[in-house]
């Protein structure tokens, strides 16, 4: 459970990073 929800974190991390790039 705990790695399914680092694999998450990590995730929308990435999608935050994209998504501010693509705004920007």
């Amino acid at each position: 459970m705990r790695k399914t929800m680092e694999g998450f974190l990590s995730y929308s991390i990435c999608f935050c990073v994209l998504f501010s790039a693509v705004v920007a």
